[in-house]
């Protein structure tokens, strides 16, 4: 726990406050796609990414680190949650990313679903070793007020 507590108080407060933003932004969404329905935590991820954040490619680094260190503390944050909250706060640093979903079949003939992030084609968040066993859903890129999205 005390080594927790030096951690924290070694890192820059523009970190502290990516964690905080995170943790923030996991939980918010998790409880959201709880309580209401998918469309209406999309309109509110929309009105989030819209805020602008400082650019970078090593800020966007950050984002992936915060995203990864807060999503334990987060109760049920699936994978779903952390490629959306990435996804959020990438945009917000400038960063256009793709959400992917796709399903696969267990051995047992059940489905299976998993979420990841890409980046210029390459995995930010939800790597896994095979993704290629899941078949896509149609792509959901995050959209924004100009996409005539009513929030």
């Amino acid at each position: 726990m005390m080594k927790s507590f030096k951690r924290w108080f070694q890192l820059t407060g523009e970190d502290r406050g990516l964690l905080v933003s995170s943790l923030l932004l996991q939980a918010s969404i998790r409880v959201g796609l709880w309580l209401v329905p998918f469309s209406n935590v999309q309109r509110l991820t929309v009105r989030w990414a819209d805020r602008k954040g400082v650019a970078g490619v090593g800020r966007a680094e950050r984002v992936i680190w915060a995203i990864a260190a807060t999503s334990r503390l987060v109760p049920r944050c699936t994978c779903f949650v952390r490629a959306l909250a990435a996804q959020v706060l990438l945009q917000r640093c400038g960063c256009e990313t793709a959400l992917r979903v796709g399903v696969a079949k267990k051995r047992n003939g059940q489905l299976k679903g998993h979420a990841w992030l890409e980046r210029n084609g390459e995995v930010v968040v939800g790597e896994m070793e095979d993704l290629s066993q899941y078949t896509l859903l149609p792509l959901w890129k995050q959209r924004s007020r100009e996409d005539g999205l009513d929030v």
